[in-house]
């Protein structure tokens, strides 16, 4: 099936695909890429149910974690979702509920867009912190500097020498599962 998809024969990918989930239905894989398939067919709704298909009765695992909180973050189950995004990467454990630790470096997700996105929760971040140090790409420096005035913006792979040591530390796309999905509003 992948094969076929590589060669953009849809019809025949699609097929093949098929014939794999029947013939191997306790393997995650063809489940896997029938909703790789479709998703980048652009039917999202397809997709995310062959994704919950692949991880039905499978052990626990992070990528499916991950995968399972993408899902239900586009089903806008909000409290699922960003729990279980945070599987994406090694992080440590969540904020405390109280006494805010302060300075907080806020790393960046690697890509601009994603740092833009999640940019939206550094405000209620820094109200409650005090101190918050945020890293992300050259070309956003200025503009998270002019944003967060309150901040200490630098890039990603610069010394932070001027700043503060940080006591706690959380990727951007981290900040809505501790902050809550209203805070960015």
């Amino acid at each position: 099936g992948s094969l076929y998809r590589r060669r953009r024969e849809a019809e025949l990918a699609l097929a093949h695909l098929h014939r794999a989930a029947q013939l191997t239905p306790d393997d995650s894989s063809p489940w896997l890429a029938l909703a790789d398939f479709f998703w980048h067919q652009g039917n999202s709704a397809e997709a995310l149910e062959y994704y919950d298909r692949a991880f039905t009765g499978h052990l626990f695992d992070l990528k499916a974690e991950y995968l399972r909180g993408l899902i239900a973050l586009a089903r806008e189950d909000w409290e699922t979702g960003w729990k279980r995004f945070e599987y994406r990467r090694v992080l440590r454990s969540g904020m405390p509920d109280r006494g805010w630790p302060h300075p907080i470096l806020v790393r960046s997700e690697g890509r601009p867009a994603d740092d833009i996105l999640f940019a939206a929760w550094l405000p209620e971040l820094i109200r409650r912190s005090g101190c918050v140090i945020v890293q992300c790409a050259a070309p956003l420096e200025r503009l998270f500097a002019r944003s967060f005035p309150r901040a200490v913006v630098c890039t990603n792979g610069r010394s932070l020498r001027h700043a503060p040591p940080a006591h706690w530390q959380t990727a951007v796309g981290s900040l809505p599962k501790h902050l809550g999905g209203e805070a960015a509003c």
